[in-house]
């Protein structure tokens, strides 16, 4: 099936769904020290049945947020959209408190962690490493990526509570709970600038002395949901604009603090493209060595894995507007961003090979947090897993057209229906019969991989969105006109995506025989048979003349003949009497004399009256669609005054019949061919003439006549 933003959006409310579900059937045996103990450790609160990389049915700050973040991100992205995720948190017949009022308590509950315990990394610290190395260092619970957590978190709360309101707030019970979210990120957002290293990055804690990517790249995230969500940076692409309220509680506490965004920013740039671009972009990508520092040690399970690190580059990148915000601003940076772009697509074909792609431990990335504790001599080590890799390829490729090269066209890589990355997440997804179902990953429900993946079809989602955007600001639509003023014409548009395979299947079956007898009558008699035998070609002239005298036949026959059959399937055969439009005319234009047997016929009646609706449906959206993929074609030759002067017309006048233009297009540009094949490139008109021609609307015949200017 063709994907497309409705089918996301159903997508990301039935993992909501699932998701609520785990808070109320976490339960799981935890044996130790020889206990067998029963504990349902995860009742109404966020946790995962993966006990080697996962919580593992434990609970905890890290945990909690992990679910709250992305329910709300899913919430603030889908707010308007017609799926109405808010049935899946708000529902109208329910025993009991609505599910959003128990996220609200947990959200509470993890400002009280926060305050007592600091940034710990609980339920994922479950042999106490990191607590130890902050207990002999005498240092407070900070390790960084549970401080970019809280940032995060606390920017999505506090937007959805701000959008809804009171509703949210009268339920909950906690008294005070935006202030203390507001005040928490305040805090926790100087605590996170705070932490940033010298050379630009972020470490593992505050006591780091160099920047990581991984660290880094966490940091530059939640940072981004504060351009986001509170300075409305992205209001074009996303649509949500600056919370003003917020804007100023930050400002009441610290007058410095969008510069001091905006230098961090900066300053990550900087580290990110110094320390790891260069070698990003060679054709190994990334490496082991490059990334791994003294007390921080990534651990590949298969050179391939280390696409994981050029993923997290290219995306932080884009998030700190590397192309766009640096000092010289030149357009080399976002070539340098294509190039690695470009390295992590050709890598794609491996990615997606059985092999790799369902090896568990290949498609996870672990890394090593380490401590030499120097007085008690003691080495103390945390490791923890990354497990999203579908995920996380989603989300790099959808930024990267999102925000560096925009692109009115859809990606396949991104949403193609086989190979793509929406597929990819897809696939990994756990089945209806599994425990835990619609969630991820495919060997056991892990909470971080799940988030990430929901946060992915998030991303996907705001992706259809902004191609929606494009294509109606790159274009302006013109089909209600256009079925306004005749629809013969309109039908005769809707069908043309069929023209094509009409095309192709009778030059390359039924025609093909009259076509090389065309070819032939049309030789030169030396070239034939009928004429004299050319004698043995003693030059390259000879050969190039050869060739020439070969191409022009083959023109003067084909072009001609694609003309008749473009003319026939558009404006003879598929044009029914005004007034004959219905879903039974398109079924049996479609499906030819097979309708009437499939609509008469013992059995089939159903399946006729399924494939009618089903061609009614694409005949409708064909109608709506045509002018927008005609444009399309055209328009990347047109110059933008050219583009302008369309629009104003259209406004006045109308588009008149885009049939006419679209056949003296046609004509035109065989006239081209036939002309290049005759030799006579002097007089020939240029394809972005041509072109230009079809946008405004003016007549092809009296189309000015210039110099081509680009290669045929």
């Amino acid at each position: 099936m063709a994907y497309n933003q409705d089918f996301v959006a159903g997508q990301i409310k039935d993992s909501v769904i699932a998701l609520l579900s785990t808070r109320k059937e976490i339960s799981i045996e935890i044996d130790r020290e020889g206990n067998n103990d029963h504990k349902e450790v995860g009742k109404n609160t966020f946790s995962d049945a993966d006990e080697e990389w996962g919580a593992g049915g434990r609970v905890g700050l890290m945990a909690s947020m992990q679910g709250i973040r992305t329910i709300f991100n899913s919430l603030a992205a889908l707010d308007k959209h017609a799926v109405n995720i808010w049935d899946a948190v708000l529902p109208k017949q329910q025993d009991g408190a609505p599910p959003i009022y128990d996220l609200l308590d947990e959200w509470a509950s993890c400002l009280n962690q926060l305050d007592e315990d600091g940034y710990h990394a609980d339920p994922y610290d479950d042999g106490e490493d990191l607590s130890e190395i902050f207990n002999r260092e005498d240092c407070p619970s900070c390790y960084i990526d549970t401080v970019a957590w809280v940032v995060s978190t606390c920017v999505l709360v506090n937007y959805v509570i701000k959008t809804r309101g009171g509703e949210l707030l009268s339920r909950t019970t906690e008294s005070g709970l935006l202030d203390r979210t507001r005040q928490r990120l305040r805090s926790s957002l100087q605590v996170l600038l705070d932490a940033q290293t010298a050379d630009g990055g972020w470490g593992w804690w505050p006591k780091s002395a160099r920047g990581h990517l991984i660290f880094t790249w966490s940091a530059v995230g939640s940072i981004a949901d504060i351009y986001d969500c509170v300075l409305g940076e992205s209001e074009q692409e996303i649509d949500i604009g600056p919370d003003m309220q917020m804007k100023e509680y930050l400002l009441e506490a610290d007058p410095g603090i969008l510069t001091r965004l905006q230098q961090s920013r900066q300053k990550a740039s900087n580290f990110l493209s110094q320390r790891y671009l260069k070698a990003a972009t060679t054709s190994q990508g990334l490496q082991q060595s490059d990334v791994s520092e003294d007390d921080i040690l990534v651990v590949p399970n298969d050179p391939l894995t280390m696409v994981f690190c050029d993923l997290y580059l290219l995306e932080a990148l884009i998030l700190v507007d590397y192309h766009e915000r640096h000092e010289d601003r030149s357009g080399s940076r976002e070539d340098e961003l294509e190039l690695l772009f470009s390295q992590i697509v050709g890598k794609l074909p491996r990615i997606k090979d059985a092999k790799f792609a369902r090896n568990t431990d290949a498609t996870q990335l672990e890394f090593q947090v380490t401590s030499n504790h120097k007085r008690q001599r003691e080495f103390i080590k945390f490791t923890a897993m990354d497990g999203g890799l579908w995920a996380q390829l989603l989300r790099t490729l959808v930024l990267y057209r999102f925000y560096v090269k925009k692109d009115p066209l859809f990606d396949p890589n991104i949403v193609g229906e086989k190979g793509s990355a929406l597929r990819l997440l897809l696939d990994a997804r756990r089945t209806s019969e599994a425990q835990y179902p619609g969630l991820w990953d495919l060997e056991s429900f892990n909470l971080a991989i799940s988030a990430r993946a929901i946060d992915g079809l998030v991303d996907c989602f705001d992706y259809f969105d902004l191609q929606h955007k494009l294509h109606h600001s790159e274009h302006p639509s013109i089909s209600s006109p256009i079925v306004q003023d005749g629809l013969a014409t309109a039908i005769t548009e809707a069908i043309y995506p069929l023209i094509e395979q009409r095309i192709q299947t009778s030059l390359q079956v039924g025609e093909l025989s009259s076509i090389l007898t065309s070819i032939t009558d049309n030789m030169p008699a030396d070239l034939s048979g009928d004429g004299p035998t050319p004698g043995p070609m003693q030059s390259e002239g000879d050969r190039a003349s050869l060739r020439k005298e070969i191409e022009s036949a083959i023109r003067q026959a084909v072009i001609p003949k694609v003309l008749d059959i473009i003319g026939d399937a558009t404006y003879q055969e598929w044009l029914p009497a005004r007034g004959e439009v219905s879903p039974d005319w398109v079924a049996k234009t479609l499906l030819g004399s097979k309708a009437e047997i499939m609509r008469t016929g013992e059995g089939t009646e159903q399946a006729y009256q399924l494939l009618s609706m089903l061609a009614w449906l694409s005949f409708n959206v064909g109608v709506r669609l045509w002018s927008t993929m005609l444009q399309e074609v055209v328009v990347e030759w047109v110059p933008q005054e050219a583009k302008d002067e369309f629009r104003s017309k259209i406004a006045h006048d109308g588009p008149g019949s885009l049939a006419e233009r679209l056949q003296q297009v046609m004509m035109a540009l065989a006239d081209i061919e036939l002309k290049a094949a005759d030799g006579s490139d002097e007089d020939r008109p240029s394809y972005r003439k041509i072109a230009e021609s079809l946008v405004l609307a003016k007549n092809q015949n009296a189309a000015p006549v210039v110099r081509a200017g680009r290669k045929g």
